[in-house]
């Protein structure tokens, strides 16, 4: 009983210091939100859940800039495209550096990779190192051919296989293998033989285990360790130096340029594997789920699927494929819940960052590069699986399942969804 009520004694203790020091803080001028628990701080009202339909609906209620206490953390909340810009623009200096947590200071050696790493020199210089074996439109002139190919083959498995027209296939299974080969292929110029490959398993196994320890928000648990996936990519750097990363065309493969700075002492050997595991898990899980995502949209939206199977005709005329030369708020926004493409027809908007009425791919100083290969790789694939095969829902299913779940980088589709690929005649 004496221990209770020490331990009681102590818990009223700290509060009541919390609650000193509250009052006599200075009073600053800090964004509206939710009332704050002591400790804890909203964690009760919102949870682990921070996704884009909850903080917009927050947003409404509390303003287009408003705050969180998550712990001892606070959170500021941005819902405008006039504070967005203020943000990430004309402050974009002071906001240029990402926070992170533990699970991401072990997963990222404390902020040695490009994604995480602090806004000053050593962020600048590996973000000019990245730039020229990825983010070119040389890039996209040299990748064009693969990336159609690729498209090809999951069209073309997809027809031989009975079970796609009637009962459905699991598509995130084949494109997941065809965003590895696309990646790895840009990475080290290789690619892997079939979804059994060796390699290849172990990648996703590994990839797999990385995204599960990044959402528990601690670390340890089941799951690969993360110095696994370093391991492996470091096996695959090292064969790539001793076949000297020469692509038959002449031209180095991306990894071969990397390294070559790492030479000449413009980054470590830390910072090398953290950029290609960058690279390795960044682009392939959000290009994957992109892919589903706009997918399930169309098996649930046949109408839309529609016209742009027929805007694809019109445009391109039938029969002809698509190549790569071819290529949140209601104030601003009709119903942004919906899925509406035709938003973007007759509209003066663009999507690298300069509209801030829509930034998927972020804007200003940490704005994500990758855009130069995301958007002809992605308008590809899905151009491709429309022109070559009607998108349904499963027999006794009016849509698929296209609720969410957070991820490492962005949020996907939580259920791996069966979807009919019917062959058009």
């Amino acid at each position: 009983m004496g221990l209770e009520s020490a331990v009681q004694g102590l818990l009223v203790a700290v509060l009541v210091g919390l609650l000193i020091a509250k009052l006599r803080a200075p009073k600053l001028k800090l964004p509206p939100g939710t009332v704050a628990l002591p400790i804890v701080g909203n964690w009760l009202q919102v949870g682990d859940d921070l996704n884009h339909r909850n903080l917009a609906e927050m947003s409404k209620k509390y303003g287009d800039v408003f705050m969180l206490k998550m712990g001892q953390r606070n959170l500021v909340m941005v819902s405008s495209p006039e504070a967005a810009k203020e943000v990430l623009h004309t402050q974009g200096t002071e906001f240029g550096s990402r926070e992170r947590n533990v699970v991401y200071d072990i997963l990222i050696g404390n902020g040695q990779d490009m994604v995480f790493a602090v806004y000053e020199e050593d962020w600048r210089k590996m973000r000019r190192i990245m730039t020229v074996p990825f983010f070119t439109s040389k890039v996209v002139q040299q990748s064009r051919g693969t990336w159609e190919d690729d498209a090809l083959r999951v069209v073309e498995e997809l027809r031989t296989r009975p079970e796609a027209s009637t009962t459905g296939v699991v598509i995130r299974n084949r494109l997941n293998s065809m965003m590895y080969n696309s990646i790895y292929r840009l990475m080290f110029d290789r690619r892997f033989e079939n979804e059994e490959d060796p390699l290849f398993l172990r990648l996703k196994a590994l990839n797999g285990g990385r995204s599960r320890l990044a959402q528990k928000g601690v670390p340890g648990g089941p799951g690969p360790a993360p110095g696994g996936l370093q391991r492996t990519l470091r096996g695959r750097t090292q064969e790539t130096v001793r076949d000297d990363g020469t692509k038959p065309d002449g031209e180095k493969a991306a990894i071969y340029l990397i390294l070559e700075a790492q030479r000449k002492g413009e980054i470590s050997e830390d910072n090398l594997l953290y950029i290609v595991e960058n690279i390795n898990v960044a682009a392939i899980e959000t290009m994957l789920w992109s892919i589903e995502g706009g997918v399930a949209e169309l098996v649930n939206n046949p109408d839309i699927q529609t016209r742009v199977s027929e805007e694809l005709d019109h445009t391109l005329g039938k029969g002809n494929l698509i190549t790569e030369l071819d290529t949140y708020n209601p104030k601003h926004w009709d119903q942004p819940g919906r899925f509406m493409p035709e938003r973007f027809s007759g509209n003066n908007i663009e999507v690298s960052g300069g509209d801030f009425r829509f930034l998927p791919f972020g804007s200003g100083r940490r704005s994500c590069r990758s855009i130069i290969i995301a958007m002809p790789l992605l308008t590809i694939v899905l151009s491709r699986l429309v022109q070559s095969m009607g998108q349904l829902s499963p027999p006794g299913m009016k849509k698929v399942d296209v609720a969410e779940k957070g991820g490492q980088f962005s949020r996907h589709i939580a259920t791996r969804s069966t979807m009919v690929c019917k062959p058009i005649a």
